[in-house]
């Protein structure tokens, strides 16, 4: 259910892939087709990698997974900065 209610697939097909298709059809039917052939293997074997990389992690023990989270929240801090900093110099605060 959260998969149908998510809005990001229905705004990249509409607002990007979805034009891009379009044109791609237009210019060479065969480019569209790796087009979308090409996204959807890419997203299966990202995610495929992701749900492997993290079910690997349960092997590195308590350790390990106080070091992946302390890294993951620094990255995350890190960002969070930047993101506030990029727009405090957008609003001519900084």
């Amino acid at each position: 259910m959260v998969n149908l209610l998510n809005p990001n697939p229905y705004l990249a097909w509409s607002l990007v892939l979805g034009p891009a298709v379009v044109d791609a059809w237009q210019n060479n039917h065969t480019y569209a087709v790796v087009m979308v052939v090409t996204f959807y293997a890419l997203m299966v074997i990202g995610l495929a990698g992701t749900i492997y990389l993290f079910g690997r992690t349960s092997m590195l023990g308590p350790r390990g997974k106080r070091a992946l989270m302390l890294i993951s929240a620094g990255i995350l801090a890190l960002l969070g900065v930047y993101q506030l900093v990029v727009s405090l110099l957008n609003l001519g605060i900084v």
